[in-house]
């Protein structure tokens, strides 16, 4: 079975545009990504909001997309989810109501209908999360070590 996460956007938009480890490693079907509506809603908003912060190719930076390119990837991603049954429904109203921010309430919510592992996310207040029935909150570099300590064993 495939290891489930859930990226928060501000990570996973900056992969997406980069072709980072984290996209590549989606992308190759290592990890699944897990989605619902209000993630779905917000990564299209930030590929149209970074496009002009992210896609700044150089000489050395061939690995930069166009943002049709970040579109087509993520439908690519969207429908992967559809088809795993790992795009969950929207978030409940009353969901988590600790969480001020309703986005960040979407993304505890998905790892708990996906079963998801991992919450993939640079967010302070999700990081804190750590009393919620759900999958492990970590930061990326963490997610790595997990990861690498995973398959050490």
């Amino acid at each position: 079975m495939l290891r489930r996460i859930v990226v928060d956007t501000n990570l996973l938009v900056p992969s997406l545009y980069r072709k980072t480890p984290l996209a590549e490693r989606i992308l190759s079907g290592e990890f699944l990504l897990c989605l619902c509506p209000e993630i779905s809603d917000e990564v299209y908003q930030k590929i149209d909001y970074l496009e002009s912060y992210l896609y700044q190719p150089t000489r050395n930076d061939t690995k930069a997309l166009l943002r049709n390119d970040v579109i087509e990837i993520f439908k690519l991603l969207e429908a992967v989810a559809h088809n795993e049954k790992v795009y969950t429904s929207r978030c409940p109203p009353d969901y988590a109501l600790s969480l001020k921010d309703p986005f960040d309430r979407c993304f505890l919510w998905t790892a708990y209908k996906t079963d998801a592992e991992y919450l993939l996310t640079g967010d302070g207040v999700l990081l804190a999360e750590n009393t919620h029935h759900i999958a492990r909150i970590c930061r990326l570099n963490d997610f790595w070590g997990f990861i690498d300590h995973e398959k050490a064993e």
